[in-house]
């Protein structure tokens, strides 16, 4: 979970973080690191307003290097437990970008961004978790890998239907 476990280097869009060695299923990768800042101050960063990671309605972690270069996948390898934690969700190669879907930290937010995955499954765009399809919503969901107060949020509005 330091620095042995990955590397950042160049990817199709620009910087990606890459395993350093193979990383087994449910192995945390990374804690992520930074200030807390708001929704507001994220929004204020422009384009780079979707490098914090949001924590709770209106919390976010400004995240540092390696966590800043993580990008976007619409077929995720990782994802984020317990709000600071990337866990491997699938067996990671050595070399191999990490990546995770970044719905799957976003809920009110107002932004959307243009997909550039180049998954066969992309969506196109990135969104709100609640703007999931319902199908990858739950399946995030069962994999623990959405941000808690997310998971709560979705869970009450499932238990009050």
């Amino acid at each position: 979970m330091n620095g042995s476990t990955t590397r950042v280097g160049a990817s199709r869009l620009g910087r990606g973080v890459f395993a350093k060695r193979q990383l087994d299923v449910g192995q945390v990768i990374l804690r992520i690191k930074g200030p807390l800042i708001t929704l507001t101050e994220t929004l204020a960063k422009g384009p780079k307003s979707f490098y914090p990671v949001q924590v709770a309605p209106d919390l976010y972690v400004d995240v540092v290097s390696p966590a800043c270069f993580l990008n976007h996948s619409c077929k995720p390898n990782a994802g984020f437990r317990h709000s600071i934690f990337l866990v491997a969700i699938h067996p990671i190669g050595r070399d191999e970008e990490i990546v995770f879907d970044y719905s799957t930290t976003m809920s009110g937010d107002p932004e959307v961004m243009a997909c550039m995955c180049a998954q066969p499954t992309c969506r196109g765009c990135i969104g709100n978790f609640e703007d999931l399809p319902s199908s990858i919503g739950l399946h995030y969901l069962a994999l623990d890998i959405v941000q808690p107060f997310i998971s709560v949020r979705h869970r009450q509005k499932i238990d009050a239907e």
